[in-house]
C-alpha cells in the first residue's frame, strides 16, 4: 500500500524531513508496518530500489546491486536502532553496538535500551527524534561512524518567569539531542521532584513534577 503522507497528491515523495516523505506498507493485509519512501526499501533483510508511480498506481521493486555500505557504532547495550533519510527507513538490531547502513545522510528515528536492576526491575530507555530535529549524521563507504546513542542520558531542568511566578520543566535528553522516555516495568515511574531552597533557608520545599 502506498500512502500520500504529506497529502500533496503525489505518492513518491522522498525527503530528509520525516513529515514530508511518503510511506509504503509491505506485508500481510492490515499490517501497519510502514516504511519511508526513499532510494531503497528493505524487505526480509534484502534491499530493493523502488519505482513508484506519482499517482500511486503501482510500485516496482528491483533488487539493489552494487550498494556501498558503512557502519555506525553506538552503545553495545542498545537493543534496537532506527534511522531514516533520503535512503528510506532502516530498523536495526545492533550486534555489539554496530549496525551496517547504505552510504548516505540519516537522522535518528528511535532507539531503545533495556536493563534489569539488582532487584529484578526492568528499566527501559526509549530515544526518539522529531521530524527535522537533532540526530543527523553521514555514513561513508567503508568507514565507521561513532554516535553517542544510549547511556548516558541527561536530565535537564528549565524555568520561565512570569511576573512573580515561576514555571519549571524537566525532561530527559540523549547524546544526540533526542527526546528520552524512561519506563519502569513497562510504565512511567513516579515523576521526579524539584527541591527549591532559598539562600538563607527560610524557604525549603520539595515539589513533584507532573507528566503531560
Amino acid at each position: 500500500m502506498l500512502v500520500d503522507y504529506n497529502v500533496n497528491g503525489a505518492f513518491n515523495d522522498k525527503s530528509a524531513d520525516f513529515g514530508q516523505c511518503d510511506r509504503v506498507r509491505i506485508g500481510e493485509k492490515g499490517s501497519q508496518d510502514s516504511r519511508y519512501v526513499g532510494n531503497y526499501v528493505e524487505v526480509d533483510n534484502k534491499l530493493y530500489k523502488p519505482e513508484i508511480a506519482k499517482d500511486g498506481a503501482f510500485i516496482i521493486l528491483t533488487e539493489a546491486a552494487d550498494v556501498s555500505y558503512g557502519t555506525v557504532r553506538i552503545s553495545k547495550d542498545v537493543s534496537s536502532f532506527s534511522v531514516g533519510g533520503m535512503n528510506g527507513l532502516f530498523n536495526r538490531k545492533p550486534e555489539n553496538g554496530v549496525v551496517k547502513l547504505p552510504v548516505g545522510d540519516y537522522r535518528i528515528v528511535s532507539w531503545s535500551l533495556i536493563k534489569n536492576d539488582d532487584k529484578g526491575v526492568k528499566w527501559e530507555l526509549r530515544g526518539s527524534s522529531y521530524r527535522g530535529g537533532p540526530g543527523g549524521f553521514t555514513v561513508k563507504s567503508g568507514e565507521e561512524k561513532s554516535l553517542a546513542v544510549g547511556e548516558p542520558v541527561y536530565s535537564k531542568a528549565q524555568y520561565q518567569k512570569s511576573g512573580t511566578s515561576y514555571m519549571f520543566n524537566q525532561n530527559l535528553e540523549g547524546g544526540q539531542g533526542e527526546q528520552i522516555e524512561l519506563l519502569r516495568n513497562g510504565a512511567q515511574p513516579p515523576p521526579p521532584k524539584l527541591r527549591i531552597r532559598s539562600r538563607d533557608g527560610t524557604y525549603d520545599r520539595a515539589l513533584s513534577f507532573e507528566y503531560g
